[in-house]
């Protein structure tokens, strides 16, 4: 078997590199949510059972509860979010309203509604 020489092995080396692109993976979207649980609370009823409650009491109604108070929480945080949007919107139609001038101008020390500073004769 014959040696490729150091220097036509760098060439090679570069040549490579120069074509040689990135592979990406395509990826699972972070936006999909099943619709339902991908497994059944009821694949457990069939376990063998080493405590004093029976298989439906121990796997398959806590794992229905839990799935229930997620479901809730989701639908108060969709409510939150939609209401802080809600909020959101309202901030930024007041700033686009042009800042209104409150109330009268005023002086320092201006004491001429104690003090009649007319003269006697006026």
């Amino acid at each position: 078997m014959r040696r490729l020489p150091p220097i036509s092995l760098c060439v090679l080396a570069c040549v490579a590199s120069l074509f040689a692109c990135s592979a990406q993976a395509q990826g699972i979207r972070p936006s999909y949510r099943p619709s339902s649980p991908t497994l059944s609370p009821w694949l457990q009823l069939y376990n063998r059972n080493t405590g004093p409650l029976d298989n439906y009491h121990s796997y398959v109604r806590p794992r229905q509860e839990v799935y229930r108070t997620f479901r809730q929480q989701e639908s108060v945080i969709q409510r939150q979010g939609e209401g802080l949007r809600n909020l959101g919107q309202q901030v930024m139609s007041i700033r686009q309203e042009p800042i209104r001038s409150t109330g009268t101008g005023s002086t320092f020390m201006n004491y001429s509604h104690y003090y009649n500073f007319r003269g006697p004769g006026r």
